[in-house]
């Protein structure tokens, strides 16, 4: 079967659901993604590496046997903006093959292409993950060290030249705070442009909308709804990472939207781990701080587990 057959996607129904964002009038989003299965390879024409659609599917059960590929894969679709995107965003380790190519199992690319260059989308990972360090530093009034690179970097920008900041007046900023909220501000702006306004009309009246085709400004836009709306961020107990809680008392990411998850996947691991322990020190296996060393948690919260 040829490439061309990859791109015979099936036509979607209804692509534009509604529904609320923090606002009290209701909206029609409308950003429709496809996934494919995807491989990072190094193109023979021009040597550059990419991350890349699979034309076949291989199971590696079939390749060890040396089995005829399966059936090409079509791609499946979404709605990214009903789906949380900075929380797998932040947590992408762009060192890893295996990060990289799981979120656009997932997700897709972020270019809203096929094929995009790895050395691109890594570049635009990051970026997005030291937007969101800056809005932690923000949150959380951090002040740090200013880097003259960066200054550099944003000194001649139009944003700022409309500010009527003269580049003088930038580089000899020592305000940490006031730098950071002026280079998330252009930096969101930036990508945000291509989310695209428009109007609708459903069940009788006029409803404001928003269509965008890429990933990224979609993440963007979600990032700035999360400023916008003042949103708490946590730290998952479990694996540590960043997310956005849906509750004030929740501790571990949330769970999964898709399959029959009844709770967060981390928060089981952590309960079974704590089950384990109190099974250990009960019989006399460990001590509780032995299980803090073994697990690196802080013994303070090892010992909350017995009390």
């Amino acid at each position: 079967m040829g490439r061309k057959s990859l791109y015979k996607i099936n036509e979607i129904e209804n692509p534009s659901v509604s529904f609320s964002l923090g606002n009290p009038v209701e909206e029609i989003f409308d950003g429709i993604q496809y996934v494919c299965v995807y491989r990072i390879q190094t193109m023979k024409n021009d040597g550059k590496v990419y991350i890349s659609y699979e034309e076949t599917a291989w199971p590696s059960s079939k390749e060890a046997a040396g089995k005829p590929p399966s059936k090409p894969k079509l791609p499946k679709s979404y709605n990214a903006f009903q789906r949380d995107l900075i929380t797998p965003v932040i947590n992408i380790d762009c060192d890893s093959k295996e990060s990289i190519i799981n979120f656009c199992n997932e997700y897709g690319l972020l270019n809203g292409a096929f094929i995009q260059l790895l050395e691109e989308f890594t570049t635009q990972v990051k970026r997005i993950q030291l937007c969101f360090k800056r809005f932690l530093d923000i949150r959380e009034n951090v002040n740090r060290e200013l880097s003259e690179d960066v200054l550099r970097e944003y000194m001649f920008s139009w944003w700022f030249v409309q500010a009527g900041i003269s580049p003088e007046e930038w580089l000899n900023c020592k305000d940490y705070q006031k730098v950071i909220r002026m280079i998330l501000i252009h930096d969101i702006n930036q990508q945000i442009k291509d989310v695209q306004p428009f109007l609708y009309f459903e069940n009788g009246s006029f409803v404001p909308g928003y269509r965008a085709k890429t990933l990224i400004s979609i993440i963007y836009y979600q990032l700035c709804q999360k400023i916008i709306q003042g949103s708490g961020v946590k730290k998952c107990r479990k694996c540590h990472r960043y997310f956005f809680p849906e509750r004030a008392n929740e501790e571990y990411c949330p769970k999964p939207k898709f399959g029959k998850f009844t709770r967060s996947p981390c928060e089981n691991q952590y309960n079974r781990m704590k089950n384990w322990a109190r099974n250990e020190v009960k019989n006399g296996r460990k001590t509780v701080e032995q299980i803090a060393i073994l697990k690196k948690l802080p013994l303070e919260e090892v010992q909350g587990w017995f009390s």
